[in-house]
Parts: C-alpha cells; sequence; structure tokens
C-alpha cells in the first residue's frame, strides 16, 4: 500500500476536521450503554476436548482454541458485572465463576496463565455502527461488527476493505466525489453484510438463553447439518 504511494496512519484514535478521502479502520464505535464485556487471555497446559470448545452459560458464552506456542486463547462474552474489583486474569476467572462456568473456571485455575495476554472491551455495539459525524469512510468493525460467536469478524474486515478498493480507486482517478465513493461502498457492505449480522445477533439472542442452550445441545448431537446451516448464514 505504501510502495503504491498511499499514507498509512497507525495509532491515532482521532480523524482530521474534514476526513475526505480518509478510510476510517480504528475498529468498533464505543457504546456506553451496553451491556457486554468481552474478556480473552492465554492460557498453556490445558487440554482441549476439541479443537475448538464452545461452552454456553446463563446470558454468555466462552470460546477456546489453540494459538501459537501451544498457547489456548480462551475468548468470552459476559454481561458486564456491576461491582467487581477485579483486573486482569483475575477478573476473567470472576465472570466465569458468577455465570455458572465452575468447571472450566477450575481447569483454567490449573493451567500456566499469560497474565500480558489479557484483554477486555467494553462498550460493545452488535451490527450495524452509528453514521460517522465526520466525512470518513468506515469499513471493519467501524461499519458493521458481527457477534464474537461467529468467530468471523476478522474475515468481515479483509472483505470490507475488498468492497472499498474499486470505489477508491475511481475516486482517486477523479470519477467519484468522496460523498459518492463512500455512498458506494456502504451500500456494498451493507448488501454483503447485513444478512449474516442480522442472523447472528438472532442466534446469539437464542444462545445465551438457557432453554434454548439446552435445546441446541439436543439438535447438534440429533442433526449436525442444522450448526452447518447456521455457520454458512454467518458467512
Amino acid at each position: 500500500f505504501e510502495a503504491c504511494g498511499g499514507e498509512l496512519v497507525i495509532g491515532r484514535t482521532s480523524m482530521p476536521e474534514d476526513a475526505v478521502g480518509w478510510m476510517d479502520c480504528r475498529g468498533r464505535r464505543p457504546y456506553p450503554e451496553s451491556p457486554w464485556i468481552g474478556l480473552k487471555c492465554h492460557f498453556r497446559n490445558l487440554s482441549l476436548h476439541a479443537d475448538l470448545e464452545m461452552h454456553l452459560g446463563p446470558g454468555s458464552y466462552v470460546g477456546l482454541a489453540p494459538v501459537e506456542d501451544g498457547w489456548i486463547n480462551v475468548c468470552g462474552l459476559f454481561p458486564r458485572l456491576s461491582a467487581s474489583q477485579k483486573r486482569g486474569p483475575d477478573l476473567f476467572i470472576e465472570h466465569l465463576q458468577r455465570q455458572g462456568f465452575s468447571n472450566l473456571a477450575q481447569r483454567l485455575d490449573r493451567s500456566l496463565c499469560n497474565p500480558e495476554s489479557f484483554q477486555a472491551v467494553a462498550g460493545l455495539r452488535l451490527g450495524e455502527q452509528e453514521k460517522s459525524r465526520d466525512q470518513s469512510c468506515p469499513i471493519g468493525d467501524r461499519s458493521r461488527m458481527i457477534c464474537p460467536f461467529t468467530g468471523n469478524g476478522m474475515s468481515m474486515a479483509f472483505e470490507s476493505a475488498a468492497c472499498a478498493i474499486d470505489p477508491v480507486l475511481r475516486y482517486s482517478a477523479g470519477e467519484l466525489t468522496w460523498s459518492a465513493c463512500t455512498d458506494v461502498v456502504q451500500k456494498t457492505l451493507r448488501r454483503r453484510h447485513r444478512l449474516r449480522c442480522t442472523t447472528a445477533i438472532a442466534l446469539q439472542n437464542l444462545i445465551v438463553q438457557e432453554k434454548w442452550q439446552n435445546a441446541l445441545r439436543c439438535l447438534s448431537h440429533l442433526s449436525p447439518q442444522l450448526l452447518r446451516s447456521f455457520f454458512h448464514l454467518t458467512r
């Protein structure tokens, strides 16, 4: 990108005053009213029961998957706790225990944790994000954020960048105004991603409810094809 004459700006949290000609790739928009918190940490000496483990609890879910150098990435989406003094991995364990993941919490307690890998993200707004107040063109999570359980957020970010290439090239060549360029990009992203995000939110509303979790467990054993169908609807 830079070899072709592009300017890549990193570590910046604000846009220029007019932001004309700027692509906004800063990730999700903060949404203080959100009830959700996302937690992530890496653990070692942790045996997995499958290549990907998915744990469901009241109002929450947790995924475990291997990453580099023998570490296991553990991610969870939880309701925010109103009164917690814990920090770092201890906060993760507390959320697991409060949300009914006691067996998983014990497994993590017996494993080796990498505290530097801990990440917490609050203020999540799933689905289409609020419109920009400036004239930048949002892509990736800045445009639309899919539910974490789908594992498709990074793919969508690359897809949205690919969708923006042609309109941005036409803008650079003087064939489109910046306003027309951003309209084309957003309409393309809406057409490409709206169904999968809407489906994911509907599915998440079901899987965080205990009565539907039991039904999903039964259906997954009786009809594995059903889960594959849900998977394809979020792609």
